[in-house]
């Protein structure tokens, strides 16, 4: 609760953007929040940081993209699930190509068509490695730079990532 000294949770939700740029009711984040999808509300009384005609309160903003102060989110639980994001960026950072790496999202395993990452294409060629393996036929090589659904499944999973 931003309004509550006592850091009281009264949501979870997935960070989209800490962009300054980025825009959530077509007003910039500025320096000093994030944009978040509501998932689940646990207060839906408490009161959103930026109200809209539509909306006062965190239980009007399920499944809904709000702006919330940087410094009054706990990402605790997504550092500990993502703690191995960097050993899987690390074999996939040498990049085969000069050109400029793509960006990309990456989508759940299971077709829910949800986005779980966003990242970079590192390469397509069939015969470039990851994690030691050949990538294959309708393959992509990806440098993760944001999980936003930390425990997600790879397509491939190996004895490096899961």
């Amino acid at each position: 609760d931003w309004t509550n000294k006592d850091d009281e949770v009264i949501a979870e939700g997935v960070v989209c953007s800490s962009n300054s740029k980025e825009k959530v009711n077509n007003i910039p984040l500025g320096p000093s929040a994030v944009c978040i999808e509501v998932v689940k509300v646990f207060n839906d009384n408490a009161h959103l940081w930026r109200p809209t005609t539509d909306s006062s309160l965190i239980g009007d903003a399920i499944n809904e993209k709000i702006a919330w102060p940087v410094l009054k989110i706990d990402v605790t639980a997504a550092t500990t699930t993502d703690a191995t994001l960097p050993k899987a960026q690390s074999p996939c950072s040498n990049s085969s190509t000069k050109s400029p790496k793509q960006k990309c999202f990456l989508l759940d395993c299971s077709n829910s068509g949800r986005k779980v990452a966003e990242g970079r294409v590192v390469s397509t060629d069939p015969n470039d490695l990851c994690h030691h393996v050949p990538l294959g036929p309708n393959a992509s090589k990806v440098w993760v730079e944001v999980a936003k659904i930390g425990n997600a499944k790879v397509w491939r999973p190996n004895s490096e990532i899961e």
